[in-house]
């Protein structure tokens, strides 16, 4: 029981040694500095939640830029392959069109050579059957009955010559 004692008396001196004011005033600075570095872990958890969101937004910016860039290039590459369609198109249309102008030109020349040649035969036929009866014969269906006339006003004179 003596040794509970002694052991009481060396704790409670213990405890009212350590209440003493220069304790107080290590405890109020260890809460102070506590305190200090709790702020301190706080500014660098918020400056870190800070610093992730800056770099979640740049990468979102460099995605959204990347996106964009991709889309721009996909659209120029739409533009490129329906220019070249178009031009394509134009061309095949162009050599239809200068065919079909050759084919006209040709089918036209064949038609002009063909009319000529058809005429000439006619006009070679025409000639091998004509003979003065048919001449005359024409010309007598060709005459209306009616005899050249001449209407000429008082001062006009003919003088015509005589055989």
């Amino acid at each position: 029981m003596k040794k509970k004692v002694v052991i009481g008396l060396i704790l409670t001196s213990i405890l009212f040694t350590g209440c003493t004011p220069s304790w107080r005033r290590t405890q109020a600075e260890l809460n102070a500095e506590n305190a200090a570095r709790i702020a301190q872990m706080e500014a660098e958890y918020r400056l870190q939640v800070a610093l992730m969101e800056a770099d979640e937004q740049a990468q979102l910016m460099r995605l959204d830029a990347e996106a964009r860039l991709y889309y721009d290039r996909l659209n120029a590459e739409r533009v490129l392959i329906t220019a070249e369609a178009q031009a394509q198109a134009d061309i095949v249309a162009a050599q239809a069109a200068a065919e079909i102008q050759r084919i006209h030109a040709l089918v036209t020349a064949e038609y002009i050579v063909k009319s000529a040649e058809a005429q000439a035969e006619a006009n070679r036929l025409l000639a091998d059957g004509l003979d003065d009866r048919i001449l005359r014969q024409m010309w007598i269906n060709a005459w209306d009955g009616a005899l050249p006339r001449t209407i000429l006003d008082s001062n006009t004179s003919i003088m015509m010559g005589l055989d």
